[in-house]
């Protein structure tokens, strides 16, 4: 118009009297001059290849703390201690006047070693509970980044000034080992042939009035899953000495710390031999694996992974349903069982949609290969609906009536085979 160009698009003819109209990143199917569907490419971000770690990080040590019943049966910390390298370092209740001091006193000594990651095995399920209280009273920038409700990493920092009057600030991270390394420590110090040993102790006997003890060893109901074998030679070595609490609650502590340490430094050393990578950077196994893949390979060029919409993946998360796990019959006889072996693995080699999103008005389902938002009705008398249905408040059912949601394309062509009616 008025030999100005507004705009450019290419036709595709596929047929008689129809064809494609491309115009930017909407493409219109007609037929018989009439529009039978729309379809418009959502462009979306990349996932970008991450640059490798150029050299392994050492900075890291291992943390824990031991607790005690008081006379209300509360578990009470009684004791902590750290290690790094050729250097660790316990502190116990009786040189406190307090839990706070002491676990002040131990964090002071661990902002020594700025930037480093501790790792405690389990924290988001016992250490925390005692930890986080001490960290934010007296550090007032302590962060705590959570998953499924746990604390997964705690942040912490600290700033002094220096001798010139410039603020200094410090770093530390505590860390759950056990996110990255999901067994005991006696299961693991077995599994990757640790030097340190994990000692036997007597839990049951250690109350916080009783911590200054100095006796015979305790009994062996005391303990908890040791061996008669294991429990003789303990008592075979205090025969002719005097057995003293806290000198053994060290010894125990010092030895979880250690083999905790060496655990962390093997999995450290060949995680950086075979890919290059920092165990610090992450916190999990999958985000080791998520890593991992992005980082050696992850090709952007070739296979990308497209970052949909928040409104997009809001339409892709309604349309997944975990596995039917109802009971509809309480009792059986003379019955065969069956199971499948690698469920998941087998449908993990099935084609996904990959790709830039494209919406679309086509009714045609079997032109899909995506989720479709669509209205279903369930064939009368069917014994056990196959589809489920959310509701807004997340109850979910399997209705015998008709109901809209979102479903992934191949869900709904299968389901048609059972009589359902799909649009």
């Amino acid at each position: 118009k008025n030999e100005k160009e507004y705009f450019r698009f290419t036709d595709i003819n596929i047929g008689e009297n129809e064809f494609l109209r491309t115009i930017g990143n909407t493409t219109i199917k007609y037929l018989n001059n009439n529009i039978i569907y729309i379809d418009s490419k959502i462009n979306s971000k990349l996932v970008d290849k991450l640059k490798m770690d150029l050299a392994r990080d050492t900075n890291y040590g291992t943390f824990d703390i031991e607790t005690a019943l008081d006379i209300n049966n509360k578990f009470i910390p009684i004791s902590c201690g750290w290690k790094i390298k050729n250097i660790y370092k316990d502190y116990i209740i009786t040189n406190y006047d307090s839990t706070e001091s002491m676990f002040k006193n131990c964090f002071d000594d661990m902002f020594n070693y700025n930037n480093y990651t501790w790792y405690a095995h389990n924290l988001g399920g016992f250490d925390s509970v005692f930890i986080l209280k001490i960290l934010f009273k007296n550090y007032s920038k302590t962060k705590v980044q959570f998953k499924d409700g746990k604390p997964l990493s705690i942040k912490v920092s600290l700033t002094t000034k220096d001798n010139n009057n410039k603020n200094n600030t410090k770093i530390i991270v505590f860390k759950d080992s056990y996110k990255i390394q999901p067994l005991s420590i006696r299961k693991l110090i077995k599994a990757n042939d640790i030097t340190t040993q994990k000692l036997f102790f007597p839990y049951l006997f250690l109350r916080t009035d009783n911590i200054n003890y100095e006796g015979k060893i305790p009994d062996k109901s005391f303990y908890d899953n040791i061996s008669d074998l294991e429990y003789n030679k303990i008592a075979d070595e205090f025969k002719d000495k005097i057995w003293i609490l806290k000198d053994e609650l060290l010894k125990y502590m010092k030895n979880d710390i250690v083999s905790l340490y060496q655990i962390i430094d093997k999995f450290s050393k060949e995680m950086y031999e075979l890919e290059n990578l920092n165990i610090t950077s992450v916190s999990t196994l999958s985000s080791i694996a998520l890593k991992t893949y992005l980082t050696n390979y992850y090709n952007k060029k070739k296979s990308p992974i497209h970052i949909p919409r928040h409104e997009n993946y809001q339409d892709i998360k309604n349309a997944y349903f975990g596995g039917r796990v109802e009971v509809f019959k309480g009792y059986v006889e003379n019955v065969y069982i069956y199971d499948v072996v690698s469920l998941y693995p087998s449908c993990m080699l099935k084609d996904l949609p990959i790709g830039n999103i494209s919406r679309s008005t086509d009714t045609n389902i079997d032109n899909y290969f995506g989720f479709c938002r669509c209205k279903i009705t369930p064939p009368e008398n069917l014994l056990v609906p196959l589809i489920a249905h959310r509701y807004e408040k997340g109850d979910l059912e399997y209705p015998s009536k008709t109901f809209e949601g979102t479903y992934f394309s191949e869900l709904l062509k299968e389901i048609k085979k059972y009589g359902y009616i799909v649009k």
